[in-house]
């Protein structure tokens, strides 16, 4: 082991093993604090485009917002950097005196549940939060998502972030970009046919509205 290592291992006293475990835990914390540190500078990173006006060591520009992610994040795919975003977002919308105990918490509870919960935090109270942070610390990460899927299918189907289409359908989405136009086009679509309208009638009308201009478009490119 490092010298490093050995040096916070002398911290715990007795039996080699427990001082093994509880230096594993502390080290965990200290990763998962900072991971959710990056989602904060993630998410401000891509809200104000930060990433187009820096370049790589040697001096290249990054070809696109999914490839400075990708590179940077160290993920493999767009939807892995898309929740570290959204995780950022999810701390940044919150009050200022909220912010600290929301990224401690989803600290404490680690990456891989914030991102189950995200779904469920989005919109909740503080009680509500509360509750979810607790469900976090008791259930394994498998049993967590089903309770998080039960309470989203729960909820009315007019909206849009209970809706299993919508988040079918955003998670598609290959690019940071293409996510944006497809909430843009859905919140549109609730600002025009309501906001108890479902994810299908929106795609509905949207396609109603498509092919009334495409349709002449592509018989006068046939002729």
């Amino acid at each position: 082991m490092s010298a490093a290592l050995e040096v916070l291992l002398g911290q715990y006293q007795g039996e080699r093993a427990i001082g093994c475990h509880l230096a594993l835990l502390q080290l965990r914390r200290r990763v998962e604090s900072d991971l959710v540190q990056v989602c904060l500078l993630a998410s401000e990173i891509h809200d104000r485009g930060h990433w187009s006006k820096v370049r790589r060591a040697d001096g290249r520009a990054y070809e696109s917002e999914e490839a400075y992610f990708l590179e940077t994040l160290g993920v493999a795919s767009f939807r892995s950097a898309a929740k570290r975003i959204a995780i950022g977002r999810l701390i940044q919308a919150l009050t200022e005196g909220e912010r600290e105990p929301v990224a401690q918490a989803l600290a404490d509870v680690g990456l891989a549940k914030a991102t189950v919960l995200l779904p469920a935090l989005e919109g909740a109270d503080s009680v509500e939060r509360e509750r979810w942070f607790g469900e976090a610390r008791r259930l394994p990460v498998a049993e967590l998502q089903a309770a998080v899927s039960a309470h989203l299918d729960a909820k009315p189907r007019g909206r849009p972030d209970a809706d299993r289409l919508y988040r079918v359908i955003l998670g598609a989405m290959p690019s940071l970009e293409d996510r944006e136009l497809c909430e843009r086009m859905f919140g549109l679509g609730r600002i025009l046919l309501g906001p108890e309208a479902t994810t299908v009638g929106i795609l509905r009308a949207a396609m109603q509205e498509t092919l009334a201009d495409w349709e002449p478009r592509a018989k006068e490119g046939r002729e």
